[in-house]
């Protein structure tokens, strides 16, 4: 099993967790929910033809929040089912980064591969930073752009 840190549209209150938990992709089990051990841009871009993106800025990190999310182990068939879904490598790269547990061994650290942005514009750390993405706030992810 992996250990993932999602913190976007993969949560299990937002739009494609429903992936995350079809068994046809394989099979995820929740951990707890977690917290990033340093501080890094979360935002939400525009990529190509759609608005509100999540993306996690890891070539800024220091800038920004402690970012709040989720902690799930998933086996190699869901990984590699992942690494799609993220369009990895050529759109998100794949980074551990250390997780505080909020639930179970609250407090422990945990080192979990993490999806992030690399190598964008520095104008979207002009975006407005979050601390935790909530797509009922921030708007419908994945829009078209008009």
């Amino acid at each position: 099993m992996h250990r993932i840190f999602v913190y976007g549209t993969l949560k299990s209150t937002e739009i494609f967790n429903f992936h995350l938990i079809d068994v046809t992709n394989g099979k995820a089990t929740f951990v707890s929910k977690g917290t990033t051990c340093k501080k890094y841009p979360l935002v939400a871009f525009t990529f190509k033809q759609y608005k509100r993106v999540p993306g996690l800025l890891f070539d800024d990190e220091g800038v920004g929040n402690n970012v709040h999310g989720e902690i799930w182990d998933v086996d190699d068939q869901l990984l590699r089912w992942l690494d799609n879904f993220e369009s990895y490598p050529e759109h998100y790269d794949r980074q551990v980064l250390d997780i505080v547990r909020e639930e179970g061994a609250q407090g422990t650290v945990e080192q979990c591969m993490t999806y992030v942005r690399r190598g964008y514009s520095k104008d979207v750390l002009e975006l407005s930073y979050y601390t935790s993405y909530n797509s009922k706030e921030i708007g419908k992810p994945y829009e078209a752009t008009d």
